[in-house]
């Protein structure tokens, strides 16, 4: 039984009330197998200061009713960091008895100012992420020649550039550990985001182009070349691809096969927002990191598998 069903059935829950109500609700799992226990909130399994500090404060509490030792692991994020081809952020915050140790420093500087006012908890950037998507509903062909039922009108992302710009500088925060020394970002709006990663992050910023192959048949039809003078600037280069968001797939996927035809170093997928599972069964198949601000669900399918289509459902514009 999943978290949803059991709290369903205790009541909990209703369909008006789950978003806000798994949301706000911390939830934790100890697993004997990894001797350690996990905490995470909402539908995406995200944690932020209030998580951290509620694994903490509980620590000690749940040793003493689970007849738990002190060298049990205390992580902040879901057990697994891949979930249906979905990477999830996982933060180890030590043994109980480590974090009972510290709780006391850490709550004497909690009426310290933060050292950054301006950084961003994960619960809020994934709403602000939603706020920011321009969503509509009903049978669409994307890019890739997949279908879909959700459509994202992108070209209103960039509409008002004060508003990406802080989800921006936390995706870079999130790219900082893999050691890159340039960022891609495939046009169009995929660039404008990465331009702004790459400048938050004070390194070199290149792009690539779509190219359609109009002779071609199937899927990804799509190509992202890297434009020629900028082939130098990346040969031997670790690389990180910065994308609006990812749905099945097709610029990330063309960037990628661009970036290593001219002898660069794909290291890192960074992204304001996965739809669905293709992002983090490209970013494995390809061996590169995925990072992250938001996740979503999503479903696409091939053409002659769409059950849009054999519902003759029109499409939409």
């Amino acid at each position: 039984m999943s978290h949803l069903e059991w709290f369903e059935a205790q009541g909990w829950i209703t369909e008006a009330n789950v978003q806000e109500f798994m949301d706000s609700t911390i939830r934790g799992i100890f697993l004997p197998a990894r001797h350690a226990l996990f905490f995470y909130k909402g539908m995406g399994f995200f944690f932020d200061a209030a998580v951290v500090k509620e694994a903490s404060r509980w620590a000690e509490e749940l040793m003493s009713a689970l007849a738990l030792d002190r060298h049990v692991e205390i992580y902040a994020g879901p057990p697994d960091a891949v979930i249906h081809g979905t990477q999830y952020r996982q933060e180890r915050l030590g043994t109980i008895e480590s974090v009972t140790a510290e709780r006391p420093s850490r709550e004497s500087s909690e009426a310290l100012p933060a050292a950054d006012p301006h950084r961003l908890e994960d619960g809020v950037i994934q709403g602000r992420v939603a706020q920011l998507l321009p969503k509509r509903e009903g049978h669409f062909v994307f890019e890739s020649g997949h279908h879909g039922q959700v459509w994202l009108d992108l070209e209103l992302l960039l509409l008002h550039p004060e508003r990406v710009q802080p989800l921006a500088e936390a995706l870079a925060d999130r790219l900082r550990g893999h050691q890159v020394a340039v960022v891609c970002g495939p046009l169009v709006e995929g660039a404008f985001v990465g331009l702004m990663v790459a400048s938050s992050l004070r390194l070199p910023f290149a792009y690539s182009q779509p190219v359609r192959d109009h002779r071609a048949a199937g899927l990804f039809t799509v190509s992202y070349p890297i434009p020629k003078p900028l082939e130098p600037e990346l040969q031997g280069k670790r690389v990180a691809i910065v994308n609006d968001v990812i749905n099945a797939g097709s610029a990330v996927r063309g960037t990628l096969g661009a970036l290593k035809q001219c002898g660069a170093q794909p290291v890192a997928i960074g992204t304001l927002a996965v739809y669905g599972h293709a992002a983090g069964e490209l970013a494995a198949t390809h061996g590169v990191a995925l990072e992250t601000l938001a996740s979503f669900p999503s479903r696409i399918w091939e053409p002659g598998a769409c059950p849009l289509c054999a519902k003759g459902v029109p499409f939409d514009a």
